[in-house]
């Protein structure tokens, strides 16, 4: 699988080229959730957007992904929302952001609703749990000076930087 970071407007652009390249014409729809794919095809692909960057994956399989800017806030008011397991791993934004681009990345992977699971979902020892029990993907995380970011999907990640 491979993952684009570039500029947050550069991502749709990029998509559509690398799209283009691979199958010549093709139909982007979306899913009763909006997850976007590709009409007919086993290309899969998901974005996503936060400040100045954006990030893309392109994969052979089922792909989700979210990215966060670190901007030096603090989340107590959400940290409300995750679990004991869940806080006891958080220490600093960073920490907050892997566990909340984690669950973002899996609700995108399967193309369902986060207003829908995120209750239901939590992120502990770098697994996702859905109502208490251990599900069967694959969460990478990442942590740079300006962001974090997670996938969400099964294969040999390479990151590209645009």
């Amino acid at each position: 699988m491979k993952i684009y970071l570039t500029a947050a407007d550069k991502v749709h652009p990029l998509l559509n080229d690398l799209l283009r390249g691979r199958l010549g014409s093709y139909i982007i729809e979306k899913n009763s959730y909006g997850k976007p794919y590709v009409r007919g095809n086993s290309i899969y692909f998901n974005l996503s957007h936060s400040g100045n960057l954006g990030l893309l994956a392109l994969s052979d399989k089922p792909v989700g992904v979210d990215i966060e800017m670190l901007k030096g806030r603090s989340h107590t008011l959400l940290l409300n929302r995750f679990n004991s397991a869940e806080r006891a791993e958080i220490n600093s934004e960073a920490d907050f952001l892997k566990h909340f681009t984690a669950r973002e990345a899996y609700v995108k992977n399967l193309g369902d609703s986060l207003f829908n699971l995120y209750r239901k979902l939590s992120f502990e020892g770098g697994y996702i749990y859905l109502d208490g029990v251990k599900q069967d993907c694959k969460i990478t995380a990442f942590v740079r000076e300006d962001c974090v970011f997670s996938i969400c999907g099964d294969g040999e990640i390479e990151i590209i930087e645009i």
